[in-house]
């Protein structure tokens, strides 16, 4: 997080964050309702980090 403040700033981050967890918990949902998961097994948050920086990257890096 703190190299993604370097690119992003303290603002990107924030926004990184939150479409991580929106992101992160609209497919886990669908992956709970479509039982591909079930709720003990593990959802690694690592690569919706990585889509919601890259989103914020790409297109709120101007605020």
């Amino acid at each position: 997080m703190f190299v993604l403040g370097i690119f992003l700033g303290a603002k990107g981050v924030l926004i990184a964050l939150f479409l991580a967890f929106v992101i992160a918990s609209i497919i886990s949902i669908l992956l709970l309702l479509f039982k591909i998961k079930k709720r003990k097994d593990h959802i690694p948050f690592g690569p919706f980090l990585a889509l919601g920086s890259f989103i914020a990257f790409h297109f709120f890096s101007i605020i």
